[in-house]
């Protein structure tokens, strides 16, 4: 079973309980959840544990500090199916040819993986993760929100739009239905030999 990324958000006053709320809400409905994470005027934080896969993973990308717990593995399976989804995040943060190579082998990626190719900024036991929080958040309480959207806004090489433009555009190419159970049908496979 697949395992939800633990989205924290990061604010001056100290860190919040983990929003529970869909995150377009949080940052404008008109984008997608990992575009408004991304683009918070806050510091982010992501813990991964187990299976971070798709959507998952790339609102893991999506934030500042990006935890992977002992154990932990991503995979972006939507080329399989059809799908692209958060290409030029990745790109960005692990470079553009081993982007390209994750997303076109399907293969997961784990925990020390992602550490070396800039996927994950830290991998720790679940134990130290109250430590790691606690001390992002005092680093997040120096800065301003404002300061935060334009220093996230300067520093941010991912095109969120064009990555929901060519998301749109891929799930609207006919037959998505058939390659997902396609899809399914093969994973499954794979699974019992």
């Amino acid at each position: 079973m697949a395992r939800k990324a633990l989205l924290h958000r990061l604010r001056p006053d100290g860190p919040r309980e983990p929003d529970r709320r869909r995150p377009a809400a949080a940052g404008g409905a008109d984008r997608g959840a990992a575009a408004a994470i991304h683009a918070a005027p806050v510091t982010t934080m992501a813990i991964a544990s187990g299976r971070t896969f798709g959507a998952g993973a790339d609102l893991f990308a999506a934030c500042d500090h990006r935890i992977a717990l002992a154990g932990a593995s991503f995979a972006f399976p939507g080329p399989a199916f059809g799908l692209v989804l958060g290409t030029n995040r990745l790109a960005s943060l692990v470079g553009r040819d081993r982007a390209r190579a994750t997303l076109l082998a399907g293969a997961e990626v784990p925990a020390a993986a992602a550490l070396a190719a800039g996927l994950a900024t830290a991998t720790m036991a679940a134990e130290d993760t109250p430590a790691a929080i606690a001390v992002a958040a005092e680093a997040a309480a120096r800065l301003d929100p404002a300061t935060v959207a334009a220093l996230h806004q300067r520093t941010s090489r991912a095109e969120d739009d064009a990555d929901l433009a060519a998301l749109v555009r891929s799930a609207a190419r006919p037959g998505l239905k058939q390659r997902i159970l396609d899809y399914r049908a093969a994973v499954a496979a794979r699974g019992k030999s």
